[in-house]
């Protein structure tokens, strides 16, 4: 492929791959997507900072995050497959995933408990894999947090990790100057004082509580906040999130197998997972700028432009499509008084009559829990694209008839384009509509209804 997009500074020339595009730039260095010629595969090849090329530490710092990466051998965390100097830039080949971060999901809203959990299950078992390999992360955060199409959480960016030292049985280290993202930052790393993996589960709980509510925490309000939530997670939930971003790291939970005990007996557990990556990628408007991206994927990023489509479509349906329709099957009653007119507009007519009204039942549901939406609205979406399916086939019918019968060729044609343009929403439009809507649904909690938060006290106090 040739090279179309202006590269961040100091791409190297890489002999057996092919330059595809820029990914983006990181604290220490610009990332850029790769072909790997010899091996068919799409590979991300990371160079130091142009601005830090040539600074000793930097330099060190990066080479250390390429070591990092190669101790550990994880399906939650991202490979490396080489590392090499070229034309005195350092740059490191690792794997490409192909799927949006936390971050990107996070920008279309809240995540919900359920999702959250899962995200901190997965990203608690990378995180544990690489401290047996003497490696903690310290910059955990939404956006080293990646999704992929298997819906496995891998985690990026291992810039700032430190090898810990073996030599004892809790083993720590020395902080020395301050790395990291200060809003996910535990207290011990903010004052650059000694640190552990108690540290990356205090950045994870920030993440859960993001993930969950959709913003960061304020300091000392963890339990007020998340109990005030209109998605009302629960009491142990709310302790959980509260121990992991406690100030103390002896509050938090001791290890990522404790982490993972208390994950598995929230009440919200048996929930978690309970997503898909293509809703995701509806939900974030992500898709890829592969040479091979599929026609699916072109829709979504057009399609999930706006929220509300599919709500949209369907009221459309019911309050304008219902009488045009209605009046087209009289328009062809009056062009053809025979048996044939007569048909149509009272099948045009009872077909409306049934997808009106279910069509009318799934917005009166609207405000309903997420995944009990989504339950109703998969149970009855089949019906009604049944039905429209034989509209379409019942108004093409009707034109074809018209043209060959030299009666009304005109109106006949318009009928039969009529058909074919319903065809083709019913076919490459509708389902995508409805994956754009349920990925909102899915991914954000529920709560229109204004429900009670069973976890917050009476009188509005804080829970202990």
């Amino acid at each position: 492929m040739s090279e179309t997009t202006v590269p961040l500074g100091n791409r190297p020339t890489l002999s057996g791959y092919t330059f595809i595009r820029d990914l983006g730039m990181g604290g220490m260095g610009a990332v850029y997507l790769y072909r790997d010629e010899k091996l068919s595969r799409s590979v991300a090849v990371k160079v130091v900072h142009p601005t830090l090329v040539g600074e000793t530490e930097s330099r060190a710092r990066f080479l250390r995050e390429a070591r990092s990466l190669a101790k550990v051998d994880h399906d939650n965390i991202i490979r490396v497959y080489n590392f090499m100097e070229i034309e005195q830039i350092s740059c490191f080949v690792m794997e490409y995933v192909e799927g949006p971060t936390l971050a990107q999901i996070l920008k279309g809203g809240p995540g919900g408990a359920a999702f959250a959990i899962d995200m901190v299950r997965q990203t608690s078992n990378g995180l544990e894999a690489a401290l047996e390999r003497g490696v903690i992360h310290r910059d955990i955060k939404p956006a080293n947090l990646l999704i992929d199409a298997k819906k496995r959480v891998r985690i990026a960016d291992l810039g700032l990790a430190k090898a810990v030292s073996q030599s004892g049985d809790d083993p720590t280290l020395s902080g020395g100057k301050v790395y990291g993202t200060p809003a996910y930052m535990s207290p011990e790393q903010a004052r650059g004082g000694q640190v552990d993996h108690l540290t990356d589960i205090y950045s994870l709980g920030i993440v859960f509580f993001e993930t969950i509510i959709g913003r960061r925490p304020e300091p000392g309000r963890v339990i007020e906040t998340l109990a005030a939530h209109h998605s009302g997670p629960s009491e142990p939930l709310i302790r959980l999130v509260a121990s992991m971003t406690s100030e103390s790291p002896r509050h938090r939970p001791a290890s990522y197998q404790d982490l993972r005990a208390q994950l598995e007996a929230l009440p919200e557990f048996r929930t978690s997972g309970n997503y898909d990556m293509l809703t995701i990628r509806a939900a974030t408007g992500f898709a890829t700028d592969d040479p091979e991206d599929s026609l699916a994927r072109k829709l979504l990023r057009v399609v999930g432009s706006t929220d509300r489509w599919w709500e949209i479509d369907q009221i459309l349906s019911v309050f304008v499509m219902f009488p045009l329709w209605l009046l087209l099957g009289w328009i062809v009653d009056q062009a053809d008084p025979a048996q044939l007119g007569t048909a149509v507009f009272f099948a045009i007519g009872l077909c409306q009559a049934i997808t009106t009204t279910l069509r009318a039942f799934l917005l009166l549901i609207s405000g309903t829990a997420g995944e009990e939406r989504t339950s109703q609205v998969e149970r009855v979406t089949p019906w009604i694209r049944g039905v429209d399916l034989a509209l379409m086939a019942i108004v093409g019918a009707a034109g074809f008839l018209l043209v060959i019968g030299k009666v009304h060729r005109v109106f006949g044609i318009l009928l039969a384009a009529l058909s074919i343009a319903g065809m083709v929403k019913f076919v490459l439009l509708d389902p995508f509509l409805l994956v754009k809507a349920k990925a909102q649904w899915l991914l954000r909690p529920a709560g229109r209804s204004g429900g009670k938060n069973p976890t917050r006290p009476e009188g509005g106090k804080r829970l202990p």
